[in-house]
């Protein structure tokens, strides 16, 4: 309705100028030019936003001409001061990647307005997502990686990479274990080429330089990394491939093959035959993350129950008793452990 009236006032005053400019002497002209340029912008947004881990939240900006009138379908351009923390897009959609305090800041053409917004992180001692879902995220945010896991002990990181596809170089102070859920490519571990295939996973220790330099089949990524700081290790990188990870596997018992054991991390195959039905409640006084890779089950926890199938990811905090039952099949999940 403001929009319409603001156009009906306009056209008048250009009527009326048309008029007098038309009935004015013939030795002298009138002309008045009405600015209906972006002359200022307000972003309107909450002094703080709290959710979980990569929530999205819908900000806005009204801007006005000189006039005072709101302009419509202007082109914003929208900027968070530490991404790290949370992102915008120039959609206005903000999504939460770690607590802190941010600078949002709304642009049209040269005039900007900034608000501080804190984040907050909501905290949960069960967090599960699919391969699924994640790759949906990717989808919408037009982002090839994710970070969906941000632990005190550890993070999680999903990537998906086309055929031909790269990932930059990176030299963290942390060790890493990157597990190819689907897919697979080259990587580049401190100079040494090390061709990985679907379903291997690659430990690489703190402090050593690694990128993934070429995809050879469409793949889909967890990285991992450990919050805990390591000594230099002597050995840049360890690989395992789905059949060391199954070796020790037994038709008749529950198997746990931790095949890495470094000083941050323990990373296994949890082997469940179906036949057993599942396992007997387990409580940890560490973080587990768990990746299933064959065969579905109800994960059952002291914080609630979750059905889980090929491709669903469970994180479970310390303290939080948790147990796999009523398999439907032979049942195989990778698991974490931080020490």
């Amino acid at each position: 309705m403001k929009t319409e009236f603001c156009v009906i006032k306009n056209s008048l005053l250009i009527l009326v100028l048309f008029i007098f400019i038309s009935c004015g002497s013939d030795d002298s002209e009138a002309l008045i030019v009405i600015n209906t340029d972006p002359h200022s912008i307000e972003i309107e947004s909450e002094s703080s936003y709290t959710g979980a881990l990569n929530q999205t939240f819908q900000l806005s900006a009204t801007i006005k001409d000189m006039q005072g009138d709101i302009l419509e379908n202007q082109s914003i351009t929208w900027e968070s001061s530490d991404t790290s923390i949370a992102t915008i897009t120039n959609e206005g959609v903000l999504r939460i990647i770690s607590e802190g305090q941010i600078e949002i800041t709304a642009t049209v053409d040269t005039i900007s307005d900034s608000e501080n917004i804190a984040i907050n992180v909501t905290t949960s001692t069960l967090i599960a997502y699919t391969v699924s879902d994640l790759s949906s995220q990717l989808e919408d945010l037009g982002i090839s990686e994710l970070l969906f896991l941000n632990e005190s002990t550890m993070s999680g990181t999903y990537i998906e990479l086309s055929i031909g596809g790269a990932l930059h170089n990176t030299n963290p102070n942390r060790d890493q274990v990157y597990y190819f859920f689907e897919g697979g490519g080259i990587m580049n571990i401190e100079g040494i080429e090390v061709l990985i295939e679907n379903e291997m996973a690659v430990y690489v220790a703190a402090n050593y330089n690694r990128s993934i330099t070429s995809i050879t089949s469409n793949a889909k990524i967890i990285r991992t990394e450990l919050k805990q700081e390591t000594p230099q290790s002597s050995n840049p990188f360890l690989k395992y491939t789905w059949e060391q990870m199954e070796a020790p596997r037994n038709p008749n018992s529950n198997v746990w093959n931790p095949f890495l054991n470094q000083e941050s991390v323990i990373f296994g195959l949890y082997m469940l035959p179906q036949i057993l039905g599942g396992d007997s409640r387990l409580e940890h006084d560490f973080d587990e993350l768990n990746i299933i890779t064959r065969g579905s089950s109800l994960f059952h926890t002291d914080d609630g129950d979750i059905q889980v199938s090929p491709g669903s990811i469970v994180f479970v905090k310390e303290g939080n008793g948790h147990e796999f039952n009523n398999l439907e099949s032979n049942h195989d999940i990778l698991i974490q452990w931080n020490k």
